[in-house]
């Protein structure tokens, strides 16, 4: 499944390679919220392909409007998770596909076309990078570099987002914010950065992430601690145990204050 996988979305991610601009460009409901003739057309393809590589299995993608809440196996898809960027030519987007049951993600990949890499794990399995093994860093949270997304399609959520932020970064060696969620987390279990939240993502966005995160040693939760579930949105928290513990805390702590 993984040497299939790294076949299909590579092919996905030639598909945004070749793109000279986004295309025809949708505005679906919520705050900068788009979609480009690209997403759909990715989507389209990774529906027949994955179809066919797994009969059994449902497909659940960003750009349809189905239900997350299925017990039954499915693949849960983003066509590009970093669509913003990719219409501004910013590079830094990724193909994201999990294949999950329940709650659960059993398999999980990213890829990232600009770089060429390709992250895999499947449950009890481990994670890797291009075929070989990664892990989560062990920095303590004074030399970590923490990343971050801010719900853009939903800004009721910025005094949150942005308070937990602020009492986290005297604490962090520094953050950053890149506009993928999955690539984000890809890179937690990579041991690049050291952790990431954000208030409010979609399945599509962290299916493939939490599995990679978990598989490399760390914690993927949301802000109560609890496992996320992939049949539906979640604050997502993740990194190794002292950086989760510490982002927490800290939301605890401004939840509390509400």
């Amino acid at each position: 499944m993984q040497a299939a996988l790294s076949s299909l979305l590579r092919k996905a991610g030639e598909m945004m390679l070749s793109a000279h601009g986004p295309g025809r460009v949708f505005i679906k409901p919520g705050d900068a919220n788009f979609v480009t003739e690209y997403d759909i057309r990715i989507q389209r393809f990774l529906r027949e392909e994955l179809t066919k590589l797994l009969p059994e299995a449902d497909f659940i993608g960003e750009e349809d409007e189905e239900k997350h809440g299925s017990e039954a196996l499915r693949w849960i898809v983003d066509p590009i998770d970093g669509t913003t960027n990719f219409m501004h030519g910013l590079r830094e987007s990724c193909v994201s596909a999990a294949l999950c049951e329940g709650g659960e993600t059993l398999l999980g990949a990213v890829y990232q076309p600009y770089r060429d890499e390709f992250f895999f794990a499947e449950k009890g399995k481990g994670a890797t990078l291009n075929g070989e093994a990664i892990r989560i860093s062990d920095h303590a949270p004074e030399g970590a570099l923490f990343t971050f997304g801010t719900t853009p399609y939903d800004r009721s959520t910025a005094p949150l987002t942005f308070g937990i932020l602020e009492a986290v970064f005297p604490k962090v060696a520094d953050l950053r914010r890149t506009g993928t969620a999955a690539q984000d987390m890809a890179y937690v279990a990579a041991g690049r950065t050291d952790g990431f939240f954000e208030y409010r993502l979609s399945p599509w966005d962290f299916a493939a992430g939490k599995l990679l995160v978990t598989e490399a040693g760390g914690v993927a939760c949301d802000l109560e601690g609890k496992p996320l579930d992939v049949r539906k949105p979640s604050a997502v928290l993740c990194g190794g145990k002292e950086m989760t513990g510490l982002l927490l805390r800290e939301a605890e702590r401004l939840l509390a204050g509400r």
